[in-house]
């Protein structure tokens, strides 16, 4: 059963998926990689904002990894990608 959050990030997901897809972003905004992609959030995804293009940046697991708990990574990624 999906609680509350999970269902706000469900329909978030979906609507990321076509900004993204409309946008042309496809693969890893860092490598060009298609391989295993996930949405990686500016801010913990308990934070809200959750399907706001300006707060996520589409990535591979391997990049994903590499940000997931480095902040200042995080950062610059996001003032290259977003700003």
């Amino acid at each position: 059963m999906i609680g509350k959050k999970g269902l706000a990030w469900k329909k978030a997901r979906v609507h990321l998926k076509k900004e993204f897809e409309k946008k042309g972003i496809v693969c890893c905004e860092i490598c060009g990689s298609n391989f295993i992609l996930s949405f990686h959030h500016r801010h913990k995804r308990r934070y809200g904002d959750l399907h706001i293009f300006q707060n996520v940046i589409l990535l591979c697991a391997k990049h994903h990894n590499q940000l997931e708990y480095d902040k200042e990574l995080t950062k610059k990624w996001f003032d290259k990608l977003r700003e």
